[in-house]
């Protein structure tokens, strides 16, 4: 939280907003060191950005049976990383419920006892929309002014990208690996399986699962994505994606 009234316009990003932990390490709510370090917004949106440049690793603190009772132990680890040759942060497992669509196996009669029903891990195409639109506009004014850094750095001797240039590089590869054509003459041109396409004219939920039939779902996170960043979808198949969701999801209320 702001310790100030937030200034206004662009100050708002010069405000010094109080830390919840004091370093990478957790400690718990008790603890008196929460909320004793600052650090200005605008440094806070670099570091996160360049968080995700470098992987987020980490196991989920108090991970056991006392945070989830059911989810077998590998859900709990959790790993972020940025594939730079399409721009796309894959994350999450499948072994966890990545989002509030999914829903815990818990009978163990069944056997599907902390095996998720339809886990979101890979690239889920929400993300994907909001760090489009994140870079979009950490690129919007020459790079520099709102974060004070152009870009980030790149791990692995490959040097530095700018904001600009992952953007561009996520919205030339957005298209051709999510969006599935109506008509299996144009597959062609897009990053498919046709075994596993069940539902043409729409943009698969998530892309590099490890599962793949999961990339291949019909779920309304597609529209959440377009809503969130329209600039990366061509038109035509935006409108396409929007009446396959009207026809196949939208209920009678």
């Amino acid at each position: 939280y702001c310790r100030a009234v937030p200034k206004q316009g662009d100050g708002i990003l010069d405000e010094e907003i109080s830390l919840r932990f004091p370093s990478n390490v957790y400690v718990d709510y008790d603890d008196p060191t929460i909320y004793s370090r600052t650090r200005r917004l605008r440094d806070i949106i670099q570091d996160i950005m360049q968080a995700h440049a470098d992987g987020i690793h980490f196991r989920e603190w108090n991970a056991g049976p006392d945070l989830d009772p059911v989810m077998t132990p590998d859900g709990f680890t959790i790993d972020i990383k940025v594939d730079l040759s399409t721009g796309f942060i894959h994350g999450g497992n499948g072994h966890n419920c990545g989002t509030w669509m999914d829903k815990m196996g818990e009978s163990a009669k069944a056997g599907n006892r902390g095996i998720p029903a339809t886990p979101r891990d890979g690239a889920a195409i929400e993300i994907i929309a909001l760090l489009a639109s994140t870079l979009r506009w950490l690129s919007s004014d020459g790079e520099s002014t709102i974060t004070g850094q152009k870009g980030v750095r790149v791990k692995d001797g490959q040097g530095f990208q700018s904001f600009s240039e992952w953007y561009d590089r996520l919205a030339a590869s957005f298209d051709r690996n999510f969006y599935i054509p109506t008509d299996p003459e144009d597959d062609k041109g897009h990053h498919l399986d046709p075994t596993l396409i069940k539902i043409r004219g729409m943009y698969k939920d998530t892309y590099g699962a490890s599962t793949p039939n999961c990339d291949y779902q019909l779920r309304p996170n597609m529209i959440v994505a377009l809503a969130i960043c329209p600039e990366i979808f061509p038109a035509a198949h935006a409108q396409q994606a929007l009446a396959t969701a009207e026809r196949h999801l939208v209920g009678p209320l």
